[in-house]
């Protein structure tokens, strides 16, 4: 199982969401005192032993915290022409008028502007609705830091 750098964890009460860091094995290594405890954690070393996955996290938090793991899943098997495969709206729409802009040269077309606007346009809307604007976070400086953050000079 390989997890996705989307895994997050939230505090159930306050019900605020946080993004944690993945770091290899010499990074946490490097952590000299890793008893420390806090509030929330900063990082996640995720140590892949089959069938096992050993999760260490620092520094240890002082209060019970949900995890979101998210898994990047292998395919058990390859999709041939009769498999089903269902993806969100505008996804169709985006592979149709793509794949025909695509496949117009080999038949010796241009492709029409519309198909051209409409193929630019669909994939623009799944780059928005897959990757929006990270407006609500909490920035990184805050949670991992113990210092507190002065207004007057605008730094920690």
């Amino acid at each position: 199982m390989l997890l996705d750098d989307a895994t997050y964890y939230r505090d159930p009460g306050t019900n605020v969401s946080f993004g944690i860091k993945f770091i290899n094995q010499q990074q946490y290594d490097g952590i000299a005192v890793k008893t420390v405890t806090s509030t929330y954690p900063q990082v996640i070393f995720v140590n892949m032993t089959y069938p096992d996955i050993d999760m260490f996290i620092y520094p240890k938090p002082t209060r019970d915290l949900e995890w979101h793991f998210i898994s990047v899943q292998e395919l058990t098997q390859p999709a041939n022409l009769a498999t089903n495969i269902l993806f969100p709206p505008g996804y169709l729409r985006a592979f149709t008028y793509n794949l025909a802009c695509e496949i117009a040269p080999e038949f010796g077309v241009e492709p029409s502007p519309q198909v051209q606007r409409i193929a630019m346009t669909s994939k623009r809307n799944l780059k928005r609705i897959n990757n929006p604007d990270d407006v609500m976070s909490m920035p990184y400086a805050i949670v991992a830091t113990r210092q507190r953050f002065n207004i007057y000079a605008g730094n920690y």
